[in-house]
């Protein structure tokens, strides 16, 4: 698979990384992290990150209406917790990195639980913790 270098615009356009995977160095651990953008079951792209060891316990940060998953950068800063724990966090439909598909349709409850699970498989997630803002 090709790492591909974006300017910062692309960065943040969802539809020009595809299914791509993205290595990033988190600039204030130097704790290498797993960015990706996902397919979901409707073809929605879903922006996602983790970071720690994949071995620990793992978290699923999921943030609320409006947000973005920048609420959790604390936590993907904090050294104590990348020791401890797998963190993963991605981006809701409609918000920030991740596609807004049109339709009030596109972001039933059961698209939403599609989502989450396209998360789980992506990262070998098994019964993960879920933190939600």
């Amino acid at each position: 698979m090709k790492i591909r270098r974006h300017s910062l615009s692309s960065f943040f356009n969802p539809n020009t990384y595809h299914s791509a995977r993205l290595i990033r160095i988190a600039k204030t651990t130097g704790m290498a992290t797993d960015e990706r953008v996902l397919t979901s079951s409707d073809g929605t792209r879903i922006w996602a990150e983790a970071a720690g060891n994949p071995a620990n316990p793992a978290v699923v940060f999921i943030h609320g209406l409006a947000c973005s998953a920048l609420l959790f950068d604390k936590q993907f800063q904090d050294q104590a917790l990348l020791d401890k724990l797998y963190l993963v966090r991605y981006e809701m439909r409609g918000h920030g990195r991740s596609g807004a598909p049109d339709g009030i349709e596109a972001y039933a409850g059961t698209l939403q639980a599609d989502d989450f699970r396209t998360i789980c498989e992506a990262f070998r997630l098994h019964k993960p913790w879920v933190y939600g803002w």
